[in-house]
Order: structure tokens, then sequence, then C-alpha cells
């Protein structure tokens, strides 16, 4: 066809065009095929209806639900994170990624007795909460590994820092807080001495760049909680303390607001760490807590009368807002264990299931297990992997997407 127009004196310019409408044309095809419509129909239907439909199609013959991987009951289950969308897996001897049809995408052997692991960019910190190994595989391969003589209780990640939580060595500390680079340099290294610290975050995302602190009262008589807020340079920028509740819970909102959930409140406090709502279920206990799309607080509340006089669990869901006051409720039956965040979605893990709700509080998708639920983790376009009867299990939410990201 080229060589007859070329003969015939055709431009171009003018060739290329149609080349690129016969491309289109064979490319149009090929899209009505995958979407399952007939050739009559295919004149009738706009590239964007045509492009959803095909993408649908593609969709449908993907599992939604695919057990991936096999666990062994003699040995201790590992911990799970998310890199993009592939699984991350950490044990006692290996740290592994598979992607959600279970294929496996890089492994690097590990020595470690309580494992620990989470994933940020190209970066997968990995760390024994038993001992004082951690280390960073970069983009599938081991970028460095560090042993020291301090214990890690506690670790995280943010966009600037790995965070490590040590049992000092010095018994005049409760607790060691120390900041490396990303490539793991020293940055900075604190004492605490005030109070025992369980927990620390940093999201500097958010709006808000303080390193988070939450832990325990050491200088009451009875227990209660201790939030700190640090500057990078581990100057004391202000704190939060609630003599009735601890705050095993860090949320850190779109706009700089940090939440704080423990067992009897939600407070929310802004920038300037000013508490600027608070949320407090009277007769009742907050299960659980989590951000749904950064912006609106959600939390689990077990309905305390119903079980003490029935012995029956009941969970309310509610949305709230920046405040902390009530935007929309929804039930389950059950404990809430624990909440997570996904695209548009919310999952609760309860003990032999995991529902996954949208926005609105309708429900999304139910998966029931006939054990206990051990884990669940979710990616930002919508996979989770939930860990359950000795399997680890693959879930595609129906979650809408633009197809090839550009319609």
């Amino acid at each position: 066809m080229e060589e007859q127009m070329k003969k015939r004196g055709v431009p171009p310019l003018l060739r290329g065009l149609l080349f690129l409408l016969l491309l289109a044309g064979i490319a149009a095809v090929l899209l009505a095929v995958l979407s399952g419509m007939d050739a009559g129909s295919l004149g009738k239907t706009g590239l964007s209806e045509l492009l959803e439909r095909a993408g649908k199609a593609f969709e449908e013959e993907m599992p939604s639900q695919q057990a991936i991987v096999a666990l062994s009951a003699e040995e201790p289950l590992p911990a799970m994170s998310v890199q993009g969308e592939n699984l991350v897996l950490c044990s006692n001897g290996e740290l592994r990624c598979l992607d959600s049809e279970g294929l496996e995408r890089w492994i690097k052997p590990v020595q470690l007795q309580t494992p620990f692991v989470t994933a940020d960019g190209r970066d997968v910190l990995y760390a024994d909460l038993t001992g004082g190994t951690y280390g960073v595989v970069r983009d599938g391969a081991a970028f460095f590994e560090k042993t020291g003589e301090e214990r890690i209780f506690n670790a995280s990640m943010s966009r600037d820092y790995i965070l490590l939580l040590l049992k000092s060595a010095d018994s005049g500390y409760s607790a060691v807080l120390e900041g490396l680079s990303r490539e793991g340099a020293p940055v900075f290294k604190s004492f605490l001495t005030e109070y025992t610290p369980f927990l620390v975050r940093q999201n500097p995302d958010s709006g808000q760049d303080s390193v988070i602190l939450s832990g325990i009262s050491a200088t009451r008589l009875e227990a209660g909680a201790v939030v700190e807020f640090l500057a990078p340079d581990m100057t004391r920028l202000g704190g939060v303390s609630a003599e009735d509740d601890l705050y095993p819970v860090i949320l850190q909102m779109n706009d700089g607001t940090t939440c704080l959930a423990g067992e009897k409140s939600l407070r929310l406090v802004d920038r300037d760490l000013a508490v600027v709502g608070e949320y407090r279920p009277e007769g009742d206990d907050i299960t659980a807590a989590v951000l749904l799309d950064g912006t609106y607080p959600v939390v689990a509340v077990l309905d305390g009368k119903r079980f003490e006089t029935t012995r029956q669990e009941k969970t309310w869901v509610r949305m709230l807002n920046r405040d902390g006051t009530l935007l929309r409720e929804s039930v389950q039956d059950g404990r809430v264990i624990r909440m997570l965040s996904g695209p548009g979605c919310i999952a609760l893990q309860m003990e032999t299931r995991v529902v996954f709700l949208n926005a609105d509080g309708s429900e999304l998708l139910s998966f029931d297990a006939r054990n206990s639920v051990q884990d669940v983790v979710l990616t930002e376009k919508g996979i989770a992997y939930v860990m359950a009867d000795s399997q680890v299990t693959t879930l595609r939410l129906k979650v809408r997407k633009k197809f090839l990201g550009i319609f």
C-alpha cells in the first residue's frame, strides 16, 4: 500500500496520517473484541465508551479473589507490607516481594527474630523488633544493612527519614529516638526520660513535618498518654497529654491536622498544636481509627451497652467532620479490630472476616475466613492482600480506574 502511494505521488504527511488511521481502525476492532461487541455496534460506539468497555472486560477476566501464597503452620507468620501494587513478606529467614498473581519479583535472605517491614517509594525497610538489625532494599536490591547494640522496638519510614525507637542501654533513659537519612546516614539522636514512647511517625507531605512520638507517662502513678511533637533538629515544639487514655494510632490529614486516636477519644490537633476538635463516645470504646482519603476521620466504636447486656458485639462505623462531630454512620455485627484506608474505601478487619466499605458506608465487598484473619494490607489502586487460613489471598476491589491512565 505504501509503495502504491509513493508511485502515485502522495505526500509523506498524508501517507503518515493514513497509516495512523489504519492503526486506529485495527485498535478499534481489537477493543471491540475485548469488550464483547459485534461488528455492527462498532460504528455506533464512541472511543471513550469503547475504551471503558474494554477495560471492564479486561478486569472481569482477572480473578477477583486468588490465593497466591501458602503459609507454613509450623513457622511464625511473616510481617506484611505493600510496595506500589506488590506484596512484601518478611519472615525470620527471608524478605520477598510478589506481584498480585503471586509471581516473585525479588528475594533477600535475612536473619530476624521478630520481623518488621514497611515500604515507601523505592525503599523497603526491614527490622528485627527483638534485636538491633535493620536494613533497606532499594529497587529490589540490597542497599544497606546495619546491626546496633540497642534493641529496636518500633520503626517507621517517612519521605525524609528512617525512624527507630531503641531500648536504651543506659538505665537513666526510657528510650532513644534515632533518625537516619534514607541512605542510612545518622541524622539525629535523642535520649528520652520523661515518658516511654511506643510509636514514632512523620509525614511531611501532610504539611506537618514534625516527628511525632506517642507514649506512656512515666512520672504519674496512673498510666496516661503523652504525645510529643519534635522539630527535625529535635527541638520540642509542644505536646498533648491525657490521664485516662493512650494514643496508639497517629493519623495525619492532608491539611496538616493530626488525629490522635485512643480507646476513649479521638482528638484533632492543628499545625500550631492546638486541639481543634474531639470525639468522645461516652460509655463505648473506640477499637480502631483511620482516615478516608486523607480527609475524614473514621472510628470504629464498640457498642458497650449491648455487649454488657447480651454479650453480642456490634460496632458503629462513624465518619467524622474535621472538628470531631458526626458526619454519617453505619453498623456492623462483630468487633472491628483494625481499619485501613484504600482508594475511596475503608477495610474493616474483624476476627474471621474483612469488610470493605464505600465512602458512603455501603458494603463494597466481604471476605470470610474459615479461621482468624491475621493481617490485611491495601494498595493505592485497590488491591487487598489478606492473611488468613494459612495463606495470603489477593482481592481486587471494584475501584473505577481510568483506562490506560488517560480516559
